[in-house]
């Protein structure tokens, strides 16, 4: 005979829930990683939406500590990849200027040959 064990209770949803964030934000870093901006966008607002489900610190079988760091670490992922991609557009855009530059000073001096 196989007993169903206890049941779960509210800490067992609130703790799925942040080994769940914990690895969203792991697939961010590594969409960050990768240079996957698809990724990346999906997984922030993955990120996100599951970080807006925790529970308030306070209810039964939720700690602010488990709460806390589990956001920490979702809010830090967040940063990273907004800091990677003002970054990423920043370099983007100093490419376009360069070639710009390339394509006109070479464009000019192919037609005066």
């Amino acid at each position: 005979m196989t007993g169903a064990g206890p049941a779960p209770g509210p800490g067992d949803d609130v703790q799925a829930l942040c080994i769940g964030i914990a690895a969203m934000a792991g697939a961010l870093r590594g969409a960050m990683e990768r240079g996957d901006i698809g990724a990346l966008i999906a997984r922030e607002a993955e990120l996100r939406a599951m970080a807006g489900q925790l529970p308030v610190p306070g209810q039964p079988g939720v700690t602010s500590g488990q709460v806390l760091g589990v956001l920490v670490e979702a809010l830090s992922a967040v940063r990273a990849a907004e800091a990677w991609l003002e970054a990423r557009r920043a370099r983007d855009k100093a490419d376009a200027r360069q070639t710009e530059r390339l394509r006109l000073a070479y464009g000019d001096g192919g037609r005066r040959f």
